[in-house]
């Protein structure tokens, strides 16, 4: 298992990269795609002046510790306590957490959800709905969990030693939140060709990605292979 993780999941990670261009191509010939764009900017500014405030820190301290218990009651565990402080929180389970529950956060973009259904269920109650704010929103919500998570990738988690080490904990991090972003794109602005362009260009990088680490490595065989 940790083969197929650290040999095939890393180019993955870097095919996905490669293609965000044309991703975000499509979706920037949507006419409410800059809603988007600033939602993003807006809290990478906040972020920017006031990114170790008090709120801030709250709001994603909140965020972690409910996607915990999110993932623990997914999982059929039950929770005991929740405590959540001003730089730190935690949950407590009656059963000792699985890898799924300890990763949970770091994968699922908590807010992003949550206004999702939001907004979902006041459309079905007022009949009203404002795209262009919901994009806003999503653009800030998402940039809010991305921005975060990084920060914690660059810091020592115990939720990394549970899971296995942070090398893997990085790895699947990483692979999630990049698949779940190209998913929004997709969803979010909508084309004929979006999802087969994107699905195809990704398969296209990652094999070419594979063929230049296969030659890389037979080759560097080769040459090892010269001086024993």
């Amino acid at each position: 298992m940790n083969t197929i993780i650290y040999f095939f999941l890393p180019p993955i990670i870097i095919a996905i990269l490669f293609s965000y261009p044309l991703l975000i191509n499509f979706a920037s010939t949507d006419k409410n795609f800059n809603s988007f764009i600033l939602g993003t900017i807006f809290y990478i500014l906040i972020h920017l002046f006031f990114g170790n405030t008090k709120l801030l820190n709250k709001l994603y301290i909140i965020s972690h510790e409910l996607s915990h218990s999110i993932a623990g009651l997914i999982r059929g565990n039950k929770i005991k306590k929740i405590k959540i402080h001003q730089n730190k929180g935690y949950v407590s389970f009656k059963k000792k957490p699985d890898k799924f529950t300890v990763i949970f956060p770091y994968i699922f973009p908590f807010y992003n959800i949550i206004l999702s259904i939001i907004s979902i269920v006041y459309y079905y109650l007022f009949r009203k709905f404002s795209f262009s704010f919901f994009l806003f929103s999503q653009g800030f919500t998402i940039t809010f969990h991305i921005i975060n998570t990084l920060q914690l990738l660059a810091t020592s988690q115990n939720d990394f030693k549970k899971f296995g080490g942070k090398l893997k904990s990085i790895i699947i991090i990483l692979v999630t939140n990049l698949i779940f972003l190209s998913f929004l794109f997709i969803i979010l602005f909508p084309s004929q060709k979006i999802l087969y362009s994107f699905t195809n260009k990704v398969i296209n990088n990652y094999i070419n990605i594979l063929k230049l680490i296969i030659n890389f490595l037979l080759n560097l065989f080769k040459y090892a292979h010269k001086f024993f």
